[in-house]
C-alpha cells in the first residue's frame, strides 16, 4: 500500500470517529442523565395528554363502573384507582383478565326513579335467590340496588330472565 492511501485511510477513520463522538456527546448533553427537566417535562406531557384525551371521560365512566362491579380491581394495588396506570388500569385488567372471567366493562345504568328501583331490585332478587346472595348483584352487593338491573341487562336476559315486579 501506498502512504498515500494510508494517510487518505487514517485521515477517513479520523473524521468518522470524530463525527460519531461528537454526534454522542450532543445526545448526551440532551439526554435525561444529563438534563433531568428533560424527563419532567416527558411525562408531564404524557400525562397531559393522557388526561386530555378525547374519549377520557368515556374510559373513567367504563373504568368507574367496573371498578364499582369488582371491589377485588378497586382494591389492586396495580389495577386500581391509584395504581400506575390510573383511570386505565381498569381497562388493563379487563383485557388481560376480567374478558376471560366473564367480567363485564360496561357502563352502570341508573335510572331517574330510585324509589321504583328499589321496587324491581326486590322483585328480581325474590325470584333469584341466587343473584340476591351475589356480593355484586345482591342485596349486600357493590351496586346495591342497581345491581338486578345490572345484571339482568347484561346476563340474566339472555338467561331467560323475568324483569318486572311480581304479579299478585
Amino acid at each position: 500500500m501506498t502512504s498515500t492511501v494510508k494517510h487518505l485511510r487514517f485521515w477517513i477513520t479520523l473524521v468518522v470517529a470524530s463525527t460519531s463522538f461528537f454526534i454522542w456527546t450532543l445526545g448526551l448533553l440532551q439526554s435525561p442523565l444529563t438534563r433531568p427537566e428533560i424527563e419532567r417535562e416527558r411525562l408531564f406531557v404524557k400525562k397531559y395528554l393522557q388526561d386530555n384525551a378525547p374519549d377520557l371521560l368515556a374510559e373513567k365512566a367504563l373504568a368507574e363502573a367496573y371498578l364499582k362491579r369488582y371491589e377485588d380491581v378497586r382494591q389492586d394495588a396495580y389495577y386500581g384507582p391509584n395504581g400506575p396506570m390510573g383511570i386505565y388500569g381498569a381497562g388493563e385488567h379487563y383485557e388481560q383478565h376480567g374478558r376471560r372471567e366473564g367480567r363485564i366493562f360496561a357502563p352502570i345504568h341508573a335510572p331517574e326513579d330510585l324509589a321504583f328501583e328499589q321496587q324491581l331490585a326486590e322483585a328480581y332478587w325474590q325470584r333469584y335467590p341466587d343473584i340476591a346472595a351475589s356480593n355484586v348483584w345482591g342485596r349486600g352487593g357493590t351496586l346495591g340496588i342497581l345491581g338486578p338491573r345490572d345484571y339482568y341487562t347484561y346476563y340474566g336476559r339472555f338467561l331467560g330472565h323475568s324483569w318486572g315486579l311480581i304479579d299478585k
